[in-house]
């Protein structure tokens, strides 16, 4: 049943309605693009597929526009996927639940895929509108934009023409994006060891499970000062183990390399009579989290769940110690803010995930920087750290960053469409998160590129919403660039 039905712009409404029902997390985007395939073999349009999943879609300039400029349109198919954990969803089978309420979209107990599911949905309405005056166009959806934006670093550029760019991937209303920070997407590998303990010894089994975090984007939430749920776990299982002799059988926790992790778990075997001084120790280390998160992360929560231990092989010490001081001690959060632009962060890393696989920890991480050199450093500290356990860091990709470029047409033609639509002068920045047009700028010489969007909250998270309006005045305002593009 539609919930956006009638919903205004409905053009754009009922393609995200429809994108929203296609599992299309990252890795997971064969389902959507075939369906944008077909859409433009409906519209009998130009379309180019490649090897990496991006696809290319052309269309001629509407009457009078024939001969203008070509215009690259471009958004990503892919979305962070994240649930709840209440949610039974399978992500990757199977579609989203939308809802609608007071004029707010959202989805119940994942992530909305807002991005860039809204940029689809805008593309696929122009190219399947007869009524929007725009000129010659190329819209390009890529891949995997989401986990080091492997699509465009593999799309082959020189089938495109364009030489102006519209992003349509950025989530405050309002404001024009002109640059942005490169990243390097990272992992941490430990070697660990296992032993046998007794299990008449160590009786009991422990999963402590931290949750409710408010998590979110890497790049745009990184100075919020919100709790890292991995971090956090880690800090208090190392108070249990100064505590009482607890034994490692398990840490997981995050979802996404760029995503601030919402909740992690450890899974752990003790002494029945250490019951007590466990959720002691545990509730007394809540409680300074607590008052040091304050209103950053209110909603926290600790859970400790026991049974009786049946796993007599357990991670020793050592490999547990180097686990948990690793996590502990690495960069996170903001490392360095701009000289030259008041409050905005110039150097960031988030510790996104952890996993054990045998014998072997797995953590990753997404270093943010605008400055050459900066993010290769912070990695270079994170080899220092697994020097000291016998480990690892392995480069998994890396992208440019967007330089802002001064004179721009572009920005220019979308700062008058917004000052004819809104009476006032949107405002012009540059971000710490990473946006593909730096692959662009430095794939295709002289390009003038922009991006912008509706008002997306809390994306890359549970709470992922946006509003209705906003997107109807986003629309407006595309529709009215497009326009002023003859």
């Amino acid at each position: 049943m539609s919930v956006l039905k009638d919903v205004e712009p409905a053009a754009v409404l009922k393609l995200f309605e429809e994108i929203s029902a296609i599992p299309r997390g990252s890795g997971n985007t064969e389902a959507i693009c075939s369906f944008c395939t077909e859409f433009a073999e409906e519209r009998k349009l130009k379309h180019h597929r490649d090897k990496a999943g991006n696809l290319v879609i052309w269309k001629e300039g509407s009457p009078g526009y024939e001969d203008s400029e070509t215009l690259i349109i471009q958004g990503h198919l892919d979305m962070v996927c994240v649930k709840n954990s209440e949610s039974g969803k399978n992500m990757e089978e199977e579609g989203l639940e939308l809802m609608l309420e007071n004029g707010i979209i959202s989805a119940d107990g994942t992530s909305l895929g807002a991005d860039d599911g809204i940029a689809v949905a805008f593309a696929l309405a122009i190219l399947e509108s007869n009524e929007i005056s725009h000129p010659p166009l190329e819209v390009v959806l890529t891949a995997d934009e989401e986990t080091g934006m492997t699509g465009a670093m593999n799309l082959d550029l020189s089938i495109l023409k364009g030489r102006k760019l519209l992003n349509l991937d950025y989530e405050v209303e309002g404001v024009v994006i002109a640059g942005c920070a490169g990243a390097i997407n990272c992992s941490m590998i430990i070697p660990l060891r296992e032993e046998n303990v007794s299990c008449a010894l160590f009786s009991k089994r422990c999963t402590m499970r931290l949750d409710g975090c408010r998590g979110g984007h890497s790049g745009l939430e990184i100075d919020k000062g919100r709790a890292n749920a991995i971090i956090m776990a880690a800090r208090i299982y190392a108070k249990l183990h100064r505590s009482v002799d607890i034994r490692m059988l398990s840490f997981e926790g995050g979802e996404k390399a760029n995503v601030i992790p919402q909740s992690a778990q450890i899974s752990f075997v003790l002494r029945e009579s250490d019951v007590q001084k466990v959720c002691s120790a545990a509730e007394e280390e809540m409680e300074t989290i607590r008052k040091t998160l304050g209103q950053f992360d209110p909603d926290i929560e600790l859970t400790l769940a026991f049974d009786d231990n049946t796993n007599c092989r357990v991670f020793s010490d050592d490999s547990s110690g180097n686990i948990v001081d690793a996590v502990q001690i690495s960069p996170n959060g903001v490392m360095n803010y701009s000289p030259d632009i008041r409050n905005a962060v110039q150097t960031s890393s988030n510790l996104g995930v952890i996993g054990l696989y045998g014998s072997r920890c797995r953590v990753e991480y997404m270093i943010r920087s605008s400055v050459s050199g900066e993010s290769n450093y912070v990695m270079a500290r994170l080899q220092m750290i697994a020097d000291k356990v016998d480990g690892k860091v392995i480069k998994e990709s890396e992208f440019p960053s967007w330089p802002v470029e001064h004179a721009s047409e572009l920005r220019r033609i979308y700062s008058e469409s917004y000052k004819s639509l809104f009476g006032k002068i949107p405002e012009a920045e540059a971000i710490h998160g990473g946006l593909e047009c730096g692959i662009f700028a430095e794939g295709i010489q002289n390009i003038d590129c922009i991006s912008y969007g509706p008002q997306i909250e809390d994306i890359h998270s549970v709470h992922e919403r946006v509003a209705v309006d906003s997107i109807d005045r986003t629309w407006k305002l595309t529709k009215e660039i497009l326009r002023r593009l003859k």
